[in-house]
């Protein structure tokens, strides 16, 4: 799906997945967005008003040397997709949260304990 497949006023309260951060981190901060507004030139999504955003998905106005290596995109997404990310990242928290846990734990954990975690782990026929 790309922007230009809609009439500007099409846009209005579709769902885009907002991407940005740095091009020298493999991390980009990501999250789901509405189309807000339609301006002549592009388009504004939900809480983040202030940014213009052009029918490509790129924003406008990075063109400066202070705004080097910043990628700042939107990209039009389905519900499913949507929905698909959100359960992704849900449980990429859980399981953050899991392994944080089991670290936290892990030196007063008695022999056995690890005996058997080792176990679990490490299955022997």
């Amino acid at each position: 799906m790309k922007f230009t497949d809609f009439k500007p006023e099409e846009l209005v309260g579709k769902l885009v997945l907002y991407s940005s951060g740095k091009s020298y981190n493999n991390r980009l901060n990501q999250a789901i967005r509405t189309i807000e507004r339609i301006t002549t030139t592009g388009f504004r999504i939900s809480k983040h008003e202030s940014i213009v955003f052009n029918f490509n998905g790129d924003q406008k106005g990075l063109n400066s040397r202070a705004d080097i290596g910043t990628i700042s995109r939107c990209e039009l997404i389905t519900e499913e997709k949507a929905k698909e990310l959100v359960a992704q990242w849900n449980q990429n928290k859980l399981i953050s949260k899991m392994k944080t846990e089991i670290k936290d734990k892990l030196d007063s954990l008695s022999f056995e304990q690890l005996e058997k975690i080792t176990k679990i782990i490490n299955p022997q026929p």
